[in-house]
C-alpha cells in the first residue's frame, strides 16, 4: 500500500433483511478445468454469487483471482439453502470443479432465516405497504416484543435444520475432495443502521430502541449458525460477520432496502480470505474510490484488526478539493461545521468524523500542522465567506498565510 499522507493528499430485520433475500440470477460462471491445479471454487449463495454489483464492479471471487493469479470458479447460486447446496454436492454433472479444486470456499446459511422470515412478515404486512414499511410501523407502534415472540416460532425449524446441514455438507466435501482446504464464511447481521438514519427518518428514541432489539435478535439467530460453523472439524473460518460487525451499513446495502454487500463489502471479504490464503503482498487501485466515499466515523469504528487488514491492500492517494471535508465538490459552511464537530468530539475522546468521508478526512488540516483543530475550521468559513459569498477570488495560501497551501 502506498503511505497515504495527509499533506501530500491535501497537494427492522428484520426491517431490511426481509427485502429481498438472496435470491436472483447469479453471476456468471468463471470455468475451470477439472485438472487446473491450485484452483479455488467458490459455492453457496448470492453473497458468493456477487448479486446486486453491477457491471465492472469486483465480486471478492474476482480479487481472489487476481490475487491468487489462478483460476477461480464461482459455482454459487442466488438464493441456495444449505439443503440446496447439499443437492449440488450430490450432482456429478454439476460438483466436478469442487472435486479437484485446492480451496474450497463456502458461503450458505442465510437464506434459511431470511426465507421463513420473510413469510412471517408478509402476514403481517397491510395493503400496499413493502416489508420495510410493515418493520417501521410495528417498531413505531411498539411491537418489538410481538414481533420477536412470532419470528422464533417461524425460524425455530429452519435453525435447527440449518445447523445439521453444515455437518452434511462439510461430509460431502470430503467425500468429494479430501485433501481441499474448506473455508466458510461467517454470516453478518445485514439489518445494523447508523444513528443518523433513525435521525434523518425521524426515529423517536422508543423506535430506535425496538429497532436496535431486532437488530439483536437477527444478530443472534445468525450467530447460532455461526457457532454451528466454527465447532466443524477441518474447517477454517472467514469471519465476515466481525469485519462488519457494528459497522455492517458500510458493507452492505442496508440503507438501499437490500442486504446484499456493496462492492466495498466485496473488498473487505476479499481481504479476509486473503489475509488467510498467503502472505503475499499486492494491492488493487479500485478499492480506494471504495473507501474515500465511506463516513469516516464509520472507518473509525470498524474493528482495528479488519481494518488493519483491509488497508494491507489499499493502492492510491485521496483526491478531490481541499476543504471540501463531505466530498459534495462544494466548500462551505457544512464543511467548517464538520470540522469543529469533528475537534470538539475527538477532544472529547469520541469517535469523529461523522458526515466526513474518509477521502474528506486527508483535505481539512488546512494549517497543515499534522491535526485537525478549530482554526481549521475557521479557515475553511473564511474561504467560504471570501471566496462564495463574497464572490472574490481567493486562494488558501491568502487564507492561511502558508505559500504551500494547495492552489485550490
Amino acid at each position: 500500500m502506498r503511505t497515504m499522507n495527509p499533506t501530500k493528499r491535501c497537494s427492522v430485520l428484520c426491517a431490511a433483511l426481509m427485502l429481498g433475500s438472496l435470491t436472483a440470477a447469479s453471476m456468471p460462471v468463471m470455468q475451470a478445468s477439472a485438472a487446473d491445479d491450485g484452483a479455488i471454487v467458490v459455492i453457496g449463495d448470492s453473497i458468493a454469487s456477487g448479486q446486486g454489483l453491477k457491471e465492472g464492479e469486483a465480486a471478492y471471487a474476482d480479487y481472489l483471482r487476481e490475487y491468487t493469479g489462478g483460476t477461480v470458479t464461482n459455482l454459487a447460486v442466488s438464493g441456495y439453502k444449505t439443503g440446496d447446496l447439499i443437492t449440488f454436492l450430490d450432482d456429478s454433472a454439476k460438483n466436478a470443479p469442487v472435486a479437484s479444486a485446492k480451496i474450497i470456499c463456502v458461503s450458505i446459511g442465510a437464506n434459511d432465516l431470511i426465507d421463513p422470515a420473510k413469510e412471517y412478515f408478509r402476514t403481517l404486512q397491510q395493503e400496499d405497504e413493502g416489508i420495510m414499511d410493515t418493520v417501521k410501523r410495528l417498531a413505531k407502534e411498539d411491537k418489538a416484543v410481538q414481533l420477536i415472540s412470532g419470528l422464533t416460532k417461524a425460524l425455530r425449524e429452519p435453525r435447527k435444520t440449518a445447523t445439521a446441514n453444515f455437518t452434511v455438507i462439510l461430509e460431502k466435501l470430503r467425500a468429494l475432495n479430501p485433501d481441499a482446504r474448506i473455508i466458510m464464511q461467517t454470516i453478518y447481521n445485514p439489518a445494523e443502521m447508523p444513528k443518523r438514519y433513525f435521525t434523518s427518518e425521524k426515529f423517536t428514541e422508543s423506535d430506535i430502541k425496538n429497532y436496535n432489539t431486532l437488530c439483536t435478535y437477527v444478530g443472534n439467530n445468525l450467530e447460532v449458525l455461526n457457532k454451528a460453523m466454527r465447532a466443524l472439524d477441518g474447517v477454517e473460518i472467514a469471519d465476515v460477520s466481525a469485519a462488519f460487525g457494528g459497522v455492517g451499513w458500510m458493507f452492505t446495502r442496508i440503507l438501499e432496502k437490500d442486504v446484499h454487500p456493496t462492492p466495498f463489502g466485496h473488498a473487505m471479504i476479499a481481504a479476509i480470505y486473503m489475509d488467510m490464503l498467503g502472505t503475499k503482498s499486492m494491492t488493487f487501485p479500485r478499492i480506494l474510490p471504495l473507501l474515500a466515499k465511506q463516513d469516516y466515523s464509520d472507518f473509525l469504528s470498524m474493528k482495528e484488526a479488519y481494518r488493519t487488514s483491509l488497508m494491507k491492500y489499499v493502492e492510491g492517494e485521496t483526491t478531490g478539493k481541499f476543504g471540501d471535508a463531505n466530498s459534495d465538490g462544494n466548500i462551505d459552511s457544512t464543511d467548517a461545521q464538520l470540522v469543529l464537530n469533528m475537534y470538539v468530539r475527538k477532544m472529547a475522546g469520541h469517535i469523529y468524523g461523522e458526515g466526513v468521508t474518509y477521502a474528506g478526512s486527508f483535505r481539512v488540516d488546512i494549517n497543515m500542522d499534522g491535526d485537525i483543530g478549530a482554526e481549521d475550521a475557521q479557515y475553511i468559513l473564511n474561504y467560504y465567506v471570501r471566496g462564495t459569498v463574497s464572490k472574490r477570488q481567493v486562494t488558501w495560501e491568502q487564507i492561511t498565510g502558508n505559500p504551500d497551501a494547495p492552489e485550490d
